[in-house]
Order: structure tokens, then sequence, then C-alpha cells
């Protein structure tokens, strides 16, 4: 499954235990983009920063997922009128 993703979200998690890891490099060398959100930096954050196709948002999940939900919705209310 990590191979076949275009966009990985790594949410709050310390990337302490290897299967984390394990997903994301699959993912990202499959050419995934991959988003961490955390409340602070972890093992992911430096990545994220300095990978292409990386990004970081720091911000509690009960804050930033609501808000990326209506940015989903409002993507997919696009694609189908078109």
């Amino acid at each position: 499954i990590a191979a076949e993703t275009g966009l990985l979200f790594i949410i709050g998690t310390s990337g302490s235990t290897g299967g984390a890891h394990s997903v994301l490099s699959v993912a990202y060398s499959s050419g995934a983009h991959f988003v961490e959100i955390n409340l602070d930096a972890g093992r992911f954050t430096q990545e994220a920063m300095e990978a292409r196709r990386g990004h970081y948002i720091t911000g509690s999940t009960s804050s930033i997922l609501p808000m990326l939900k209506e940015i989903f919705e409002e993507c997919v209310k696009g694609e189908i009128a078109h």
C-alpha cells in the first residue's frame, strides 16, 4: 500500500518505532509526498523540512485535521463540478 500512495500523512507520532519510518521510506521512494503534523518536532521533522516532497505542519491534530477535511471536501467538489 505504501508504494502505491501519492500522499502520506504522518500524524502525531514521535517516530520512535521502525514501522512508521519504513512506511515513509517506501512511500517516498515510490514518489509520494508526505506531510508530518505534530505539536513538537520529531524524528520525521528534519526530513519533512528538507525533502523536496516533504512538508511539516506544527499544531494539534484536533485543530489541523478539520481544516484539512474542509480543504479536501472543496477539492472533491471542484472535481465533481468539472
